[in-house]
């Protein structure tokens, strides 16, 4: 998994740095909002879709906020079912009888990976 951060994120960076110049000549970024040729009379779904034509990177950014706006109204729900997994984790190692703590620092030894996720 932090691999794939890793390497999404030069993805990104050497995306945007191939994409900054073109001819030699340094575009603005972000781009402006006058630089789009929207149409007064279009609707929201055309403007939407003749900007992520115009600057495909926007449509990225979109996805990335609605995704990030599900998560903050499902956080609740989510942390609802980890809880539920670390139960379960904790009653599986109860009757294989593993201790839960053996160093006796106050957490367990061994964590669900699901739930943690």
């Amino acid at each position: 998994m932090k691999r794939l951060f890793h390497v999404s994120l030069l993805w990104l960076v050497l995306l945007s740095a191939a994409g900054a110049t073109e001819g030699g000549v340094t575009q603005e970024f972000p781009r402006g909002l006058a630089s789009y040729a929207d149409n007064p009379a279009a609707g929201v779904m055309e403007v939407i879709k003749a900007r992520a034509q115009a600057e495909p990177f926007n449509l990225v950014a979109t996805g990335i906020f609605l995704l990030a706006v599900l998560h903050t109204f499902a956080t609740s729900r989510i942390l609802h079912w980890a809880h539920r997994v670390e139960e379960k984790h904790a009653r599986k190692l109860e009757r294989e009888s593993t201790p839960g703590d053996r160093d006796n620092d106050g957490r367990p030894d061994e964590v669900s990976f699901l739930g943690q996720i």
